[in-house]
């Protein structure tokens, strides 16, 4: 059985979430018109949004072990699952 998720719901349990999640999402850039890549990534937190022009549609992951490690960030639009779930707006 496919579960589903709404995209805001998804967003208030990432910004919420005290323990590590799954994310996947499809990366694009508005300034360099390139994208496409398919992204999967396992034992994540909520990093913050953004501080840029888009600030209120991007999102960044950072991994959950790492307090340090890269930041990994999306538009929130290009979401695909959360935790196995797929995202329906």
């Amino acid at each position: 059985m496919n579960q589903t998720i709404d995209l805001y719901q998804a967003l208030k349990e990432m910004r919420e979430a005290k323990t590590p999640f799954s994310v996947e999402f499809v990366t694009y850039s508005t300034t360099r018109q390139t994208g496409g890549e398919h992204v999967k990534m396992k034992n994540v937190l909520e990093a913050g949004q953004q501080a840029n022009d888009n600030k209120n549609a991007m999102i960044a992951f950072r991994e959950a072990d790492k307090l340090d490690g890269k930041h990994r960030r999306c538009y929130i639009w290009s979401i695909l699952k959360f935790n196995n779930k797929k995202i329906v707006w």
